[in-house]
This record gives C-alpha cells, structure tokens and sequence, in this order.
C-alpha cells in the first residue's frame, strides 16, 4: 500500500544564558541571560547566533532543517514508523552557534519539550529530545563558535503505523537580570525503575550557586504523570546551598502520579530547579521504567495525502492519484474519488484499497479539482459528513483534495508576424500534438527583410498573470519552420518580426582601438570615448567619436573568422571586413564575398598590415553583440582589424584606391550636391550631420533604405547624452585632459556653439571632416567633434 509523506515542521531557536562576568568575593557574578530553546527570534546582530544547521544520521525520519532570515532554526521533521516492538527511530542535527560579542555565553539546559501529532491524535508522550555536546554551565568564550548536537529520539507507538510530525513551540526569558542564578544538573545517567510495586527511584542533581548568600530551592518535576518526594517520601524536596558555591550534590525520589496512565515502557522527565521566589530553571531530564496502562483502540477514519491531478492528451481524459495510510497500519478497504466542476460534484468513483490512481474519462472541459476520501477494515471513514468532504484542503486530512486545475484539450493559436511576416499553421492546436508552422517574408518586403532569428521568435502561453515563455521549441531560421514540442497548456501566442536584411554587429568582448592607443570591450564603449579609426579620405589613423551605437541584442549563431596572425573576429549578420585586392569593404556573412584566402586590412603601429582568412567557422550558441559606427568615416578598429558595418557602408559608394583611401567617385559624390534634411527628416539630425547623410544623394536612387535608418534608431538605438530632454555632444582638442571625472565639463546641448581657444594654436583640424578652423572660431554644435591643435 503506498503511504504518505506527511510533513511537520518544528522550530526551535537555539539561544544561550548570556553571561557577562564582574568578579565578586570568591565566585564569578552573572548578569545577563539569554535561554536556549524555543521560536523566538534571535537575529545575528553581532552578538551571538546560530550560523549554521546540518543533518545527522537519520532512522526513518525525514527533514529539511535551515536556519531562517530571523535566525530560527527549521527542522521540518517527521517520522515513519513500520510497526515493529521496541523500534526506536533517530533524528540527529548539528547546530553551529557563533559567539560574536564581547562577552562570554553560559549555557543553561533550555525548557523545550516537542510534541508529536499523526491525524488528529496527539503523540507527544513518544518523543524525546535532548541536546549534547554541551554542559550546564560550559562557556562559549567571546569570538569562538559551538557545535551542539540536537538529538529526536521517538519510540514506536506500535499501535499505529504511519507517518508522525514533530512541531512544538517555546517561549524563552529574554530579559537582561542584574542578580547571580542558580543552576543544576541531575544526573543522566541513573535510570529510575518505578515498574510492579517500586514506589520511589532515587536521583541527584549538582547544583551551583553564584549568589554570595545562602539560598533556598525546590526541585520539581515538569510532568503531568510525576512528582518529586524528599528523602522522608514527606512532600516536595526542599533544600539550602551556600554562597559562591561551584557544586553540590543533593538527591530527591520521583515517583508516580495517582491515576497517571503510561503509554510507554521508558519516560523522560524534566527536572527544574526552583529557588526561592524565582521561575523555574531546566536541570535536564532524568530516565524512568514504568508498567504501560493504556490500550488504543481504532476510531479513525484513514488519511489521505497528497492528492494531484493531471490531464492526459486523449480528449475529456485526466488521471487523480493520492496516498493513504490507516492509523492502525492495517488494510484499506476502498478509496472514494469525487470530481468537482466550477465547484459543483460532477462525477463520483470508488476503487478497491490497493489502487492509488484513477482516470476519468468524457470529463467536459472546466475548472475542476477532486477529492478523495478512504475506508479502513473498521469501517472508519467520512463518507456520512458531507460537510468534510465539501471542505476538504490540499493538506493531509481524513479527505483531502487536489489543487484546483483547469481541464482544457483544444488550444487557440495566434501569429502575430506584422506586416512582413505570414504564417501557414492552423489556428488551433490539440493537447499532447506538436504544434508546427512555417513563416515567411511577405512578397513586398522579400528584398529588404529576412526571417527571423529563433531570438526573435517569441512564443507565449496564458495571457495575463498566468502567461509563460514558451522555450522548448525548435526554429529553422533557413526555412521559417517553428515547431512546439511538447503538449500545449493554454492558448498560443507567436510574436516575431522580420529581421533586416543590414543589421551587422560584433560580438561581445570585441576589443575597439581608443585614441590613446588602448583597447575597450564594444560593450563598454560610450559616447564620451574618443575612437582611433581610419582616415579614407588622408590615409592613417585619426580620432573621432561614436556617431551610433546600438543596445546589446542577443543571438543563437555567430561567424568566428580566423586570420593569418592568429586574430579572430567575431560577427553577427553583415558586418564588413576591408578586402585589400578588390578594394572594398566585404560582408563576412557573404561566402562569395568573404571566404579563406580572402586578404584584409589589419592595423598595427598605426600602419597598415595585410593578414588573410584562414578560417570561417559558424557557432551556434547564444551571444550577445553590439555595433559602434564612427563619425563620418564609419569604420572601427575591432581586434586590430579595419571593419564597418554593412548599413552605414557608405565608403564602397565613393570607391577605394590602395591603402583604403576613398577614390575619385569620393570628390564627384561631394560636388553632385547636397542631399536635404528634407529627405531624410525621419531620422534624427546628429545622424545626419555624422553619417554625412548630406553628401550621400547617391542613396536616393540606390537599394539603400534610409527608412531602416529610422526604425532601427527607434527600436536599438542609444540615445547619446541627455540632459531634461535635451541631447548633448562632447566637443573637445588634443590638448583637453578628458577623464570620467570631469566630461561633463565637455558636454555642450545640440544646437549651442563652441568657440575654439583663441590661444596655444595656429589652427585646429575637425578631424571627422578634416576641415580647418581659427582660434576663437565659433561652431555650432549638431554632433560630437575632436579638433587635433596644430602649433
């Protein structure tokens, strides 16, 4: 029969008696107390506190044992018993105690008894507890930690098989007391033996006295079954012990309460030390052999756990399993399953005892839940008290019942691909089918988009709070097909769009040349750092600013191309790479155009060097990659290599000569005219101005889609520096002493002017235009600039 998990949870905290010592005549005085025990909170505020909890041997007994955010201790301890006479069952944790203050800590035995429950019967009298590794009255120096050991010893009721929860709950002293104590500790070791017709067991207890006064105890037992006697057998033991006193062994009897009932052979008792007008003070717990009186007798129904729900993929089909046991550990003799409807009883079955599974069958689609209820071999169940199984929980009870589900076989599918995308899939999909489907790019969109990556394929469940990411799919980004794998739990969502045909990037850790000659990783880099690029126009290197850059998307393929040196680069898509035989730039993503042998730019030393492709590798794996373009010349240094990416490669528009400097198409583009910002006003202005939109009129009667430019801004681009809705660029010269530290100094609001120092130069060169300015001329400020002072 298959048995049930049931699941307790006990809290104990394990705290100290706080001892800070001022010595006094003789003795050590204590004046701060702190008990162990308990589910009060004691937070690790640099005084003392548990830092740690790990799990011991384990005899039939299950946990999860943690320390929590308020510094208590969670056992979560049950424990199984198979029914067997004189089965003990042991759960053993080891508690790490941490001394953070400055003062010493004594320990003092805390009052703490756990209580144990299986259905709705209690079992406490089963359980013992007791903790080791420590003495009464041992210290716990300032700065130094304490392992104790945290034993549950629980006895086989043997009346009831089952599973048993451990809980219990303790209130300690946590006030601060200006007076010494008294502490005892009886002696573990005696096992008192009341059985037949022994009356009295003899103990002692060692007792301590910290006072410098004589003071006068009781010692009681905290037990509802035993008292204490003196040595007379005259009434409670009542005794004297001197000031400063380290130790003093007293004795008293225990005997049995009359009438008291004993459901076990051997019992623990807690003995407390009680001074005179004072609590009392835990001495630990002494052993006693007594004759079991009680007798059980079955009266309860069986518990049933754990009941869950699943929909099977045949239409109107769902499977209800559950676990029972029977208090008494015998048989049950049947299960009663019930399935309720938007809340009202739509189907009932019975099976036989052993069966702990159903499947109903022709169920209409609805929010349901089912409850289960069980008959033993004594006829115990609850099958009259409607009202019990109406409201039965999720937790263990004599009827127990399922989380609430929604039983639903028949999904609907949404594609949502905008304009550019179709899709030819059904508009329904069916529980436990794969789902497939192919997209593809719109006739009138075919020759600037493409299809999607699988990134950009995203994929929904539910709507709502109840909406979740599908990602077990399967996406051919060749030939649009998307299949969902598994079955389907609520209605569909496929959300893409069209991927355009230009985006380019670099992948993550690619390494951009800066001005002062260092490297910075593309992700890195900000509008405030100053490129080191290559001049089409003049030939070498100059200095200039980003004009774009793009947020981090990510991607499930890239290209790693490898060269003759040994550099690698890695892309996304189209960037360009410079071919220095046929004198432009190349898409790696191109296998006509890029491929091995294929001889590139590289710089080193500010000097041109030519490498060639040894290599082209596609990885798939997910990445993530940026994009950088420079003012006016477009180009970055990125792993030494001269690259651009393919949607600002105007530069193969004007042609090339050798060493990559711009062709005389480059001078006739500059006297065709200008193109107006009329025409491209969809764009911002900075673009523009820094991508030399001005000069490029060729673009209008070209495949070019300046409408990209517009859309890609909007979706991926960062915004350069702004200030309450205000754009800012950073103007400054070679001689500025530019740092994070003080940039803003050099942020200057678009449209504003810059004078240049009328002081320290002959001239300035705008090095993205190489054009020559003045001292003290004024510029109007439309995009970032560098100017290089020639003295």
């Amino acid at each position: 029969m298959k048995k049930s998990k049931f699941k307790g949870t006990i809290v104990i905290i394990i705290l100290f008696i706080l001892s800070l010592i001022f010595m006094t005549v003789g003795f050590a005085r204590y004046n701060k107390t702190l008990n162990l025990g308990g589910t009060t909170t004691l937070k690790p505020d640099g005084k003392i506190y548990i830092s740690g909890v790990t799990k011991g041997t384990h005899t039939n007994a299950t946990s999860n044992p943690q320390v929590t955010q308020n510094g208590e201790v969670e056992f979560n301890l049950s424990f199984r018993t198979v029914n067997q006479q004189n089965q003990q069952y042991v759960a053993v944790f080891n508690i790490t105690i941490t001394n953070d203050s400055s003062y010493d800590y004594v320990y003092n035995i805390p009052n703490y008894t756990p209580t144990v429950t299986y259905g709705n019967q209690d079992y406490s009298r089963y359980i013992d507890f007791e903790i080791t590794g420590i003495s009464q009255g041992q210290k716990i120096p300032s700065k130094t930690s304490k392992t104790v050991t945290a034993t549950f010893t629980f006895e086989d009721p043997q009346e009831s098989k089952g599973t048993y929860t451990i809980g219990g709950s303790f209130s300690p002293d946590l006030s601060e007391d200006a007076n010494a104590r008294l502490i005892g500790e009886v002696d573990t070791t005696i096992v008192g033996d009341l059985r037949g017709n022994n009356e009295l067991a003899l103990f002692t207890i060692d007792v301590m006295n910290t006072y410098n006064v004589r003071k006068t105890f009781t010692i009681e037992a905290s037990s509802d079954r035993f008292v204490t006697r003196n040595l007379d057998n005259t009434g409670t033991p009542q005794y004297e012990i001197a000031g400063n006193t380290t130790s003093q062994i007293f004795s008293f009897y225990l005997a049995k309460k009359d009438g008291a009932e004993y459901f076990v052979d051997r019992e623990k008792v807690t003995i407390l030390l009680v001074p005179t007008g004072e609590t009392g003070k835990n001495a630990d717990k002494v052993t006693v052999l007594v004759d079991v009186t009680q007798v059980y007798v079955d009266e309860i129904p069986p518990t049933i756990s754990n009941v869950q729900a699943s929909i099977l993929n045949t239409n109107g089909s769902a499977t209800v399993t559950w676990e029972g046991e029977d208090d008494t550990g015998g048989e049950i003799s049947s299960f009663t399953i019930i399935a309720y409807r938007n809340g009202t009883e739509q189907t009932r079955q019975t099976v036989n005892g052993n069966l702990h599974t159903y499947t109903f069958t022709g169920l209409p689609e609805g929010n349901y839940y089912f409850t289960v209820f069980g008959t033993d071999a004594s006829e115990n169940h609850n099958a009259p008290d409607a009202g019990q199984i109406a409201g039965a929980q999720t937790t263990p009870g004599y009827a127990c019942r399922s989380a609430d589900i929604e039983l639903k076989w028949r999904f609907s599918v949404t594609f949502d691909g905008g304009t550019r995308l179709s899709s030819n899939g059904p508009n329904y999909s069916m529980r436990g089918d794969n789902y497939t489907t192919t997209i593809s790019v719109n006739a009138n969109s075919a020759n600037d988009y493409t299809l999607p990556t699988k990134t950009n394929v995203n994929i929904t469940m539910g709507t709502g709070a109840n909406q979740v990411t599908v990602t077990n799919f399967d996406y051919s980004t060749s030939t649009g097909v998307i299949t969902i794998n598994d079955p389907t739990i609520d209605d569909i969502t496929i959300q893409t769009e069209a991927r355009q045909n230009s985006w380019t990037c670099l992948v993550e850790g690619t390494k951009i040349l800066l001005a002062n000659g260092e490297y910075k990783n593309i992700e890195d880099i900000t509008y405030i750092d100053l490129l080191k690029v290559y001049n089409h126009v003049k030939g070498g290197t100059t200095e200039v600013y980003p004009i774009w850059i793009e947020e981090g998307q990510t991607s499930n393929v890239y290209r790693k191309i490898t060269f003759s040196d040994g550099a690698e680069l890695k892309t996304v898509n189209h960037h360009c790479i410079f071919d220095v035989d046929q004198r432009k730039y190349v898409d790696v993503s191109n296998d006509d155009e890029c491929k091995i042998g294929t001889r590139v730019y590289k710089l080193e030393n500010d000097e041109l060097k030519i490498v060639s492709v040894t290599n082209i590798e596609d990885i798939y794996e997910e990445v993530k990659y940026y994009n950088v373009i420079s003012t006016i010349y477009y180009n970055i240094i990125a792993n030494g290599l001269l690259t651009t990416e393919n949607t600002s490669s105007l530069s193969n528009y004007y042609g090339f000569e050798d060493n990559a400097i711009y062709g005389e198409n480059y001078y006739k583009i500059l006297n065709a005219g200008e193109l107006a910002y009329e025409d491209v006003k969809f764009i911002p202005h900075y673009l523009y101005k820094g991508l030399n939109l001005k000069n490029a009129t060729f673009i209008i009667d070209t495949q070019f889609n300046p409408q990209f430019i517009s859309n890609f801004v909007n979706a991926h681009t960062i915004s350069p520096i702004t200030y309450k809705g205000e754009m800012y660029f950073i103007v400054t010269t070679s001689e500025d002493k530019v740092n994070l530290l003080n940039f803003n100094n050099y942020l200057h609001k678009e449209g504003s002017t810059y004078q240049l120092p009328q002081e320290g130069a002959k001239y300035f060169i705008e090095t993205s235009t190489n054009k020559e300015y003045k001292p003290g001329e004024t510029i109007i400020v439309e995009n970032s600039m560098h100017f290089k002072v020639i003295k």
